[in-house]
């Protein structure tokens, strides 16, 4: 039987969490060493290209993934300062 997922000719299948943790990770490594940040930042829009190429997501969704992956890489170096804080208060 048939995925219900969208496929083209090739079989790639969507994957969105590959792209989400690397954008995520690209976010935090830029906030701690802006060289490393830069470094990853590149193989992370080749993926997102890749896939958007390959028919796997529509741009919409690689957005809407990096924008998940950055708002989780904040939130990952934030919170622990947020709740220090709240917590000397």
């Amino acid at each position: 039987m048939r995925s219900a997922r969208r496929t083209r000719s090739c079989g790639v299948r969507p994957r969105g969490s590959d792209g989400l943790a690397a954008v995520a990770f690209t976010v935090a490594a830029a906030g701690a060493w802006p060289v490393a940040g830069v470094a990853c930042a590149v193989p992370a829009a080749l993926l997102a290209v890749g896939r958007v190429q390959a028919g796997a997501h529509y741009p919409s969704d690689v957005a809407a993934g990096a924008a998940i992956g950055v708002a989780s890489a904040w939130l990952a170096v934030r919170t622990p300062r947020l709740v220090v804080r709240s917590w000397l208060l």
